[in-house]
């Protein structure tokens, strides 16, 4: 078919926007890295697919992701590996991918998900043709733990998130395991190389070992199979059935006949397996956060009288154990009254008392600090909260981080109109009656209550740790990644520019760049980092390495699993320690004022690196709508993100009054500034003359700066 001459000439209008666009995102920041590519996510040749959830395996490097929509899978990547595994027929893996990043192949394919999604009974092989599956969350086991009557190590058994929708409540899986052990390898079998490496699982082989055995091994073991099922490495290389490896020990049922309701209908809204868990500090035990947003109350059968039921919003909502050893399940903090968006629904993490006591209080230091987001019900709306599992029924919860201190942190008004992106030039833009009943928009008699919407006020969504016992958690809302360290200090270490950037590295390696200019919520403006967890990574040039923490998040915008660099707060050369280079380097961006660099510019990256508060969340948009209509372009910050309260969180890491930077203020800092108080030099002074206010002048502003900080040390 022949294309006209107008659509040629505006195709080619679009390739030359497209190619600019990618000229301006020539690199991505250097606190982020594409860890899994999105190529390697992709299931068989199908476009590139979101990634619904993903673990790391520290022993040999390996990631594993799972992907949303059709044609759904799980894959294993390994960014060492050079080369795909090679074992003899039949024992092969299926659907490699390699490229210079690493390779990746196949661990499970749509169709075993999906009768393990719809199984009544995985042992048995029985499932129902009506289900679907969604993997929202992958973690491995710490510690050894025994389940389902069979032993796992370390690292041996993942847990699965689901947060599908199937025909029964029984058949709605929350949770799942994944037996990852390798079969077929040297330790389960003394020769790899034997064509018949699938008989040690065999009960009628004199090689079969009962002590050494997938999950439920030989359920539906057949020759036959081999020839047709053919999973990947961890799946045993075709000798073992979807469920050999595959089980569950939680449904939607089984949290219905634990608040004493009778049997449920799902619904999708039962999202109670929305979010990946965390692990208890026992290992024994899972917590995880339902966010049940059902509207129609909750329905159920009654056991007796067989009525349907329906009353309550939010039946499942709150926060839960899980003994995956013993099966005991516990709802920690019952969350129903509250409603969207303001319930509890961050992917939480563990910090046990004697690592870090959040509370003040003297608990046993073995009990677990669960962190979670603020709700309307447990308080602190924007904030984080931390609930004590010492085995009460009611346990205690305590702040963490104060909402609204956050909120001031962050510089975010959510009570202003800008923050609801509400124009008095523009009707269009005035919240709707159904938002704000009872309270209409009236633009001539403004009143808060007219417009002010909690549920689009920012809220914690992922959260976890590193060894050193900081917490770090994305915000939606102000769209960075934060750390909160043990001292009590806030800081940005990824804002939101940084990840549209990323976004848009990160997603080019797929698709031509006119992919990027979707709506809000699919194209380069996701910021979301879900499923946040913590790895450590050398950093640096060969030889001056130096080991950091490194976050490790999925990119719904970029299709991949992405990383986030923590730096040392203030360390802008990443050198790993604090110079007069770097104070140089925040006085540079600081100084820049009003004069806001685009990303046409060489140093828009480094600019956005002096954001310590991440509130560089405005976008301009520079290519008109009436050029192209519905397409703009993201080319630059709509507003100042370097201000003075940059400087005040650059306080808290470089202390004023520190001339020389050797983490104390004293003597020597003293007469190093003395020599240059109230001179006049033909140049400006710098931090090592005494200007700590960065305002060009060494003056009593300074000393006094310097005279706080030596009675703090002196105290």
């Amino acid at each position: 078919m022949r294309m006209n001459g107008h659509k040629a000439l505006l195709l080619f209008a679009l390739c030359l926007l497209c190619s600019s666009a990618r000229l301006l995102y020539s690199a991505i920041p250097d606190n982020m890295a594409v860890l899994v590519p999105g190529y390697h996510v992709i299931y068989e040749n199908q476009q590139a697919r979101q990634v619904g959830s993903f673990v790391y395996r520290e022993s040999d490097g390996s990631f594993f992701t799972s992907s949303y929509g059709s044609d759904f899978a799980i894959r294993c990547f390994n960014p060492q590996q050079d080369s795909e595994p090679n074992y003899p027929d039949p024992y092969q893996v299926f659907n490699v991918k390699k490229d210079d990043s690493g390779v990746s192949w196949q661990c499970a394919d749509d169709a075993s998900l999906l009768k393990v999604a719809g199984s009544y009974n995985v042992v048995d092989g029985t499932y129902d043709t009506y289900a679907y599956s969604m993997i929202s969350g992958m973690v491995l086991n710490p510690k050894p733990v025994t389940v389902n009557g069979t032993f796992y190590d370390a690292g041996e058994l993942a847990i699965l998130s689901d947060s599908a929708e199937t025909r029964s409540a029984q058949t709605s899986k929350r949770i799942l395991t994944w037996d990852m052990r390798e079969i077929g390898a040297p330790t389960d079998n003394p020769d790899p190389n034997d064509p018949n490496v699938c008989a040690a699982f065999d009960p009628l082989s004199p090689q079969y070992d009962p002590e050494n055995l997938p999950d439920m091994a030989n359920a539906h073991y057949s020759y036959s199979l081999l020839d047709i099922q053919k999973f990947g490495k961890h799946f045993g290389y075709g000798c073992v059935n979807w469920n050999d490896t595959f089980n569950y020990i939680l449904t939607l049922q089984d949290m219905a006949w634990a608040l004493g309701v009778g049997y449920v209908l799902p619904t999708d809204d039962d999202r109670s397996g929305d979010k990946r868990v965390c692990f208890s500090t026992s290992g024994k035990k899972i917590y995880f956060s339902s966010k049940d947003s059902r509207n129609d109350g909750a329905c159920y059968i009654h056991p007796d009288t067989f009525e349907m039921i329906c009353n309550g919003e939010g039946t499942y909502t709150g926060i839960w154990s899980l003994d995956i050893e013993t099966k005991e399940l516990k709802r920690l903090f019952d969350d129903s009254d509250s409603q969207g968006a303001c319930i509890i629904s961050s992917e939480m993490d563990v910090l046990p008392v004697g690592r870090r006591n959040l509370t003040g209080l003297p608990y046993d230091d073995s009990v677990d600090q669960i962190l979670f987001d603020g709700s309307n019900i447990s308080g602190n709306l924007c904030g984080m909260n931390c609930l004590v599992d010492n085995g009460s029924d009611e346990p205690s919860i305590y702040p963490v981080i104060d909402g609204f201190d956050f909120l001031n942190f962050a510089e975010i008004d959510v009570y202003s109109l800008g923050y609801y992106k509400i124009d008095l030039n523009d009707p269009e833009t005035f919240p709707q009656h159904e938002v704000t009943e009872g309270f209409p928009f009236d633009p001539n008699n403004i009143c808060y209550e007219s417009y002010v919407n909690i549920e689009k006020w920012p809220k914690i969504w992922s959260i976890t740790t590193d060894k050193d016992n900081n917490i770090y958690f994305y915000i939606r809302g102000a769209y960075g990644v934060y750390r909160y360290d043990t001292a009590g200090r806030l800081i940005c270490i990824r804002n939101m520019p940084q990840t549209m950037t990323f976004n848009v590295d990160a997603y080019s390696e797929l698709y031509d760049c006119s992919s990027f200019l979707d709506d809000e919520q699919s194209g380069v403006y996701n910021c979301s980092s879900y499923r946040l967890a913590t790895r450590y990574i050398n950093y640096g040039p060969e030889g001056s390495q130096y080991e950091m923490p490194q976050l490790m998040f999925m990119s719904s915008a970029g299709k991949t699993v992405g990383g986030i660099n923590a730096f040392k707060p203030c360390d802008f050369d990443r050198d790993g320690i604090i110079t007069a280079a770097d104070v140089d380097f925040f006085e540079t961006q600081l100084k820049r004022g009003n004069d806001v660099p685009s990303c046409y510019d060489d140093d828009y990256l480094d600019y956005l690196k002096a954001d310590l508060n991440g509130s560089g969340r405005n976008v301009r948009y520079l290519v008109p709508e009436d050029t192209l209509p519905g397409r703009t372009d993201p080319v630059e910050l709509g507003n100042v993100a370097v201000t003075q309260k940059d400087v005040e969180v650059f306080y808290q890491f470089v202390t004023p009054g520190n001339i020389n930077l050797d983490d104390t203020v004293d003597m020597q800092d003293y007469l190093a500034f003395a020599a240059n108080f109230m001179t006049y030099p033909d140049s400006a002074p710098g931090w090592a003359e005494g200007d700590f206010d960065f305002d060009d002048d060494v003056d009593m502003d300074d000393l006094l700066l310097l005279v706080e900080s030596w009675l703090k040390y002196d105290d």
